[in-house]
């Protein structure tokens, strides 16, 4: 009975032994990926520009969800300084956020709706939501937000990116048609009538209707194509 009892008090060692080299691995690996982020997120608010992108795509590419706040302050800062080549390469980098995937929409939304970020950077999140927006409907909530945004420049920037969501973007024709009817500026009526002809279905083909009769000659014409390029569909997937 005792030889069986130290064999069973063995075995519970071991395995109480192997749980704990475990968990000791696991935290390790935590550990490290934490000492990584560290030293990443210090190579963004602290390194030149290109180390700062450096440090901006291995974050990214990392999945590192709380860093995309930092980056943002990078791009903010190198933007300014930066020639137009590498200006062009840190819009790129905010452009890869896309890529963290459906994990990232609610804090780049929180992002796009801060004010405290430069309409520039603003427009490059709208840019990246877009993108999103293909496939997420979180990202296309976020663009009829900002359709609604009485700022019409960010409503200018939420148009533009529904355009490549086309008729996924069906719940965003009532903001959209409620730019055409009612929005002063000329140019963002046009833009309206543009996308809703991309998005189609009954409520797009109404509102396009309306805007036949709207005082701008140029919403005009938009709405008119638009119409067109609706039918033009319809007729196309009826064969």
């Amino acid at each position: 009975m005792t030889r069986v009892n130290s064999v069973k008090g063995k075995r519970v060692a071991v395995v109480l032994g192997l749980s704990l080299i475990g968990l000791v691995a696991v935290g390790g690996f935590f550990l490290r990926d934490m000492i990584l982020d560290g030293v990443w997120l210090f190579a963004v608010r602290c390194g030149n520009s290109r180390i700062a992108m450096y440090g901006a795509v291995t974050l990214i590419d990392r999945g590192c969800l709380t860093a995309i706040p930092t980056i943002l302050s990078a791009f903010e800062k190198h933007m300014r300084e930066a020639d137009s080549d590498t200006r062009e390469a840190w819009l790129h980098v905010v452009g890869h956020m896309a890529s963290m995937g459906p994990q990232a929409v609610e804090i780049l939304g929180k992002c796009v709706a801060d004010r405290k970020w430069s309409l520039g950077t603003r427009h490059v999140l709208y840019s990246t939501v877009g993108t999103m927006a293909v496939t997420d409907d979180r990202a296309l909530d976020i663009l009829i937000d900002g359709v609604y945004d009485k700022d019409p420049r960010v409503k200018e920037f939420a148009l533009m990116n529904l355009l490549p969501a086309g008729p996924r973007a069906a719940k965003s024709v009532p903001a959209v048609s409620r730019v055409l009817s009612d929005e002063p500026e000329p140019g963002l009526r046009a833009m309206a009538a543009y996308l809703l002809g991309f998005i189609g279905g009954g409520g797009a083909t109404s509102a396009l209707t309306r805007a036949l009769r709207d005082t701008s000659e140029k919403v005009r014409t938009e709405a008119a194509n638009a119409i067109k390029r609706i039918e033009g569909r319809s007729e196309a997937s009826s064969k």
